[in-house]
């Protein structure tokens, strides 16, 4: 013999509107963690961009010495930078380059790091 409950069961209403709620709330959650994601990538393009910078910086710093100064890596004018002696310009940087300027009897370096 068969027993039907009556009462402790969802109508189909109910299922459909909970259905409708889930699939709103699951899409703007999903929104929200694509759009997030898209910006962390284009953040970690920057951080590289950075490192790269602070590698070819650390390259010029260690070049500071009078024989670099009329000839050499920080002459005045604009140098391009080979990527290839930077590990850390590897992936994601195009290309680099530095302006010296003077100042003084000081020299002024403008970095530029293209990603």
């Amino acid at each position: 013999m068969k027993r039907v409950l009556k009462g402790n069961a969802f109508s189909m209403t109910e299922v459909v509107v909970a259905s409708v709620i889930f699939v709103l709330a699951s899409s703007g959650i999903y929104a929200t963690i694509a759009k997030t994601s898209f910006a962390v990538k284009g953040q970690e393009s920057r951080v590289q961009a950075a490192l790269c910078g602070k590698e070819i910086m650390n390259g010029l710093n260690r070049a500071v010495a009078s024989s670099t100064w009329a000839g050499g890596a920080l002459s005045i004018g604009t140098h391009a930078v080979t990527m290839a002696l930077y590990p850390n310009c590897a992936s994601g940087v195009t290309s680099a380059s530095y302006t010296v300027t003077a100042s003084g009897s000081a020299r002024a370096i403008s970095l530029t790091v293209s990603w």
